[in-house]
C-alpha cells in the first residue's frame, strides 16, 4: 500500500495507462474489476440497502479515479489566463473592434 503524497503525474504515464487500457490485458482487467463491484442487491433490509449503494458508489469513484488517469495532464503553458478568455466588461481597450459595448441610446 502506498502512503504519502503521490507522485507527479506526468504525459508519459497517462500514455502508459491508455496503453494498458486499450490492450488485452487491460480489457480483461476491467471486465475483472467491473464484475466484482459490490451487488446491489441486498434484500429488504434498509440500512444494508444504503450501505451497498455506498459501496456501489465508492467502487465506482474509485473505477472513474483509474480511467482519469488515462488523461493526458496539460502542460504548464498551455492554459490561457483567465483575463484573454474573458475580458473586462469595462475596459474597451481589451475588445476587438466590432465586440466593443455599445452604450445603449435612450
Amino acid at each position: 500500500m502506498i502512503i504519502g503524497q503521490p507522485p507527479a503525474w506526468t504525459k508519459d504515464a497517462a500514455e502508459i495507462v491508455q496503453s494498458f487500457l486499450r490492450s488485452p490485458v487491460g480489457t480483461a482487467a476491467l471486465a475483472h474489476i467491473a464484475a466484482r463491484r459490490p451487488k446491489l442487491t441486498v434484500g429488504t433490509d434498509v440500512n444494508a440497502a444504503a450501505l451497498a449503494g455506498s459501496a456501489a458508489a465508492g467502487y465506482e469513484r474509485c473505477i472513474d479515479n483509474f480511467l482519469s488517469l488515462a488523461d493526458i495532464p496539460a502542460a504548464e503553458g498551455d492554459a490561457k489566463p483567465a483575463d484573454d478568455n474573458y475580458p473586462d466588461i469595462d475596459d474597451n481597450s481589451k475588445w476587438p473592434e466590432d465586440k466593443k459595448p455599445q452604450p445603449q441610446k435612450k
